[in-house]
């Protein structure tokens, strides 16, 4: 079994929005489509396999009956706060042999839940997602996806949506902000089983951070330094995923974006 990024999700009040916002960093976006059974949509922009979703929501009414996906009623909880990145999840290809291990590592689960999406072209995309129930007031853990393809198959699928102006921008590294950043880094690279780098200093942050190798995107703890902007967010929007970065930009830069910051570089 082998664990990989999947996507970062981007809680968004207007997705559409994104699209025009982000042609001006030289980045493609599209829409993505409705999930009918959760009353909310998306926009997605694709660094290969890995990938940002902007979800937003088109029927409040729906998505506040939601009962059996802990993704939408995170996002019906948060969306009082604003725009900003709300969780991330990562991908599996053997989703009952995840579900027993985190089961007898005394984890609960929720799931799978089947998901799936309308395209703008009608095509039917689906999925099934593991979610974990946790008591915490920290940094809670990603959810956990399998696709209906397999991975070759699907980045085959999304060559089309690759061309960001020409550059071949790598989504390298998220950055999530917890104050418990040593404890959590042994349990996740524990439970994922991905190495984990000693904590550093990071000048640019203002804080110290610790890096995590997960397949595909690297995983950076930060500690809500006061000044910093791991702590703006933090006072903001609690523990969470603050700063996505890209790598193979034609030079370094950053920009905010509807809550959440971008920093692109060589």
């Amino acid at each position: 079994m082998n664990l990989a990024f999947d996507h970062l999700v981007h809680f968004s009040h207007d997705p559409n929005e994104v699209i025009t916002q982000l042609k001006e960093h030289r980045i493609h976006a599209v829409q993505g489509g409705q999930h009918e059974k959760w009353g909310t949509y998306n926009t997605l922009a694709y660094f290969g396999l890995p990938y940002i979703e902007w979800l937003g929501m088109n029927d409040s009414s729906l998505a506040q009956t939601v009962s059996d996906n802990e993704l939408i009623k995170k996002f019906v909880r948060d969306y009082s706060k604003g725009s900003h990145f709300g969780t991330f999840a990562l991908r599996t290809d053997n989703m009952s042999e995840l579900k027993e291990r985190l089961q007898n590592d005394g984890y609960k689960t929720i799931g799978p839940v089947a998901g799936s999406r309308r395209t703008e072209n009608g095509q039917l995309l689906e999925w099934s997602m593991l979610f974990v129930q946790e008591a915490t007031t920290d940094l809670e853990m990603p959810f956990f996806i399998q696709w209906g393809q397999e991975d070759d198959e699907r980045l085959q699928s999304l060559q089309p949506f690759l061309n960001h102006d020409k550059q071949n921008l790598q989504f390298d590294a998220l950055y999530l902000v917890t104050p418990d950043m040593n404890q959590l880094s042994t349990k996740w690279s524990e439970l994922f089983q991905i190495q984990a780098d000693p904590p550093d200093f990071s000048p640019s942050l203002q804080g110290r951070c610790q890096t995590l190798h997960l397949d595909g995107v690297k995983l950076i703890l930060c500690e809500p330094t006061e000044g910093g902007i791991a702590a703006e967010f933090y006072e903001t929007f609690g523990a969470g995923p603050f700063l996505a970065s890209f790598s193979n930009a034609p030079h370094r830069y950053s920009f905010s974006l509807q809550g959440a910051r971008f920093s692109l570089h060589p």
